[in-house]
């Protein structure tokens, strides 16, 4: 593999200084492939805010940044070189130059810059990048030709799929990259045009309920044209048409036992405006995960209504199918779908799509490791796996998963594969030398402190598609004496 040296870290310095002359590309540069919605109004200075938005190249040299002008400090990007995620990080407020790579081989790599969170997170402007002096941007070797656009609420943004079940959700735990619409478009090598938010209805929210018939002003059948949810305008152009648009809408709804008829009719007109303004393409009405019990009989009764109404109406074909029911898999923080959860409905609407539209399945091969505890995942160089306090005369185990999440195998490397440091800290049972795609890896870590006070570690893992090389973070726990009743 490629060496990359990259700074891992959770926020990027403001003051970033480039280590040697360097090329500006401004953002119109025609060989950038733009995915998600996105204001293009100033071509040199385009703006977006909803999750998923990819910025993709391919260029000559040995490094790479990218100019972006946030106007909050909470959104977060992946950074993916050579099929390879090598980072995540923390935007900062203002016009700052991020590192994405550097040292790499003199010859030609492709880059790809991933928005992992949300509209609320703020919207971001992209300014170009910036290449080694003289150096250029080519065409890439495999343009994607083919889009596909999710309409949804937070599950199609990918929300606290990070955290478990009881833990509040924030940025720091969204992922868009590992949703179902995501993954899905992955698979056929699509670019992703995502148009969601966290507790949007299609007729009524999940904020701001009045009656169940009584349509939320700020539903998304009302502000689906908008560029930005929070803006009327500008409008969107709607100048690139989707080959395929997947809606999944109606969990919040229901969640607040909206009017079924009212709920059907608007799902009707919603269709009529996907149609209209995209060109007949074929629609997809899904059911999310996330929805169980009277809630979901009633909500599926009302999405087959409603697309045998618009099949029907001849104007272009709609299409019913159910993602499987959460829950096997865990919950992820506010009962919303798992990292594995999204991987399994992915696989179940590609198999769909394949066979409805005879498309070829084509998994992407990017390298992604990921680690957590129970359904938390630990970030590198950000989180800490915590054991909480032990008592001197009771070591205490920790168990963690190591999830393959990408689509290529992962070569551990070194010996152990999984390193661990620091006073009373020691490994169970080591991990293989390889972990295939969508395949994962259990292991233990002991502490037995031999003080009071607190002890801290720290584990580290290397391998050849590693996402933030190597994957490491900090362990700590607090040795305590057994206080005996007399």
């Amino acid at each position: 593999m490629k060496k990359l040296v990259f700074i891992v870290a959770a926020l990027f310095s403001s003051a970033a200084i480039l280590a040697s002359p360097s090329d500006n590309i401004p953002a119109d540069n025609p060989n950038i492939e733009y995915a998600g919605r996105i204001d293009f109004s100033n071509p040199k200075a385009p703006r977006y805010a909803y999750s998923g938005v990819s910025i993709r190249a391919s260029f000559q040299g040995t490094s790479i940044s990218a100019i972006l002008e946030d106007e909050k400090s909470e959104n977060q990007y992946l950074v993916i070189i050579d099929k390879v995620v090598t980072k995540r990080f923390v935007v900062s407020k203002g016009n700052q130059t991020y590192p994405l790579a550097t040292n790499l081989a003199n010859n030609i790599h492709e880059i790809e810059l991933y928005k992992l969170t949300e509209e609320l997170c703020g919207k971001t402007t992209f300014l170009g990048f910036l290449l080694d002096r003289g150096k250029k941007l080519l065409p890439l070797k495999d343009p994607r030709t083919r889009l596909m656009e999710f309409v949804g609420n937070s599950i199609t943004c990918g929300a606290s799929m990070e955290i478990p079940n009881g833990e509040k959700g924030n940025s720091t735990n969204e992922n868009h990259y590992l949703s179902y619409g995501a993954i899905t478009s992955r698979n056929f090598n699509a670019r992703n045009l995502t148009v969601s938010k966290s507790g949007v209805g299609l007729f009524v929210n999940s904020w701001g309920f009045v009656n169940a018939t009584s349509e939320s002003p700020g539903s998304m059948r009302n502000y689906y044209s908008r560029t930005f949810y929070t803006n009327a305008t500008p409008i969107y152009t709607f100048t690139q048409k989707p080959d395929l648009i997947c809606v999944d809408l109606g969990t919040n709804d229901f969640g607040k036992k909206v009017d079924s008829a009212s709920f059907v009719n608007c799902y009707i007109d919603f269709i009529d405006t996907l149609q209209t303004r995209n060109k007949q393409a074929d629609i997809i009405c899904l059911i999310g995960p996330m929805t169980s019990g009277k809630s979901l009989v009633t909500l599926r009764n009302c999405v087959q209504t409603v697309v045998k109404i618009a099949y029907e109406k001849n104007n272009g074909k709609v299409y019913f199918f159910e993602l499987s029911t959460q829950g096997a898999l865990g919950f992820g923080g506010g009962y919303h779908p798992t990292i594995g959860q999204h991987a399994k409905n992915a696989n179940e609407l590609t198999e769909f799509i394949s066979k409805l539209k005879s498309w070829e399945i084509t998994p992407s091969k990017t390298a992604y490791l990921n680690i957590r505890q129970a359904y938390k995942t630990l970030h590198s160089e950000i989180d800490t796996c915590k054991f909480g306090e032990v008592k001197l005369d009771s070591p205490k185990t920790v168990t963690l998963t190591i999830e393959n999440v990408g689509g290529s195998e992962v070569e551990l490397k070194g010996n152990p594969h999984i390193a661990i440091s620091g006073s009373g800290y020691t490994l169970e049972a080591d991990a293989p030398a390889t972990i295939s795609a969508g395949k994962t890896y259990t292991f233990q870590i002991k502490l037995t402190p031999s003080t009071t006070g607190i002890h801290e570690g720290r584990l580290s893992i290397n391998f050849n598609g590693s996402n933030e090389n190597p994957y490491q973070f900090m362990l700590s726990g607090k040795g305590i004496v057994t206080t005996k009743k007399e």
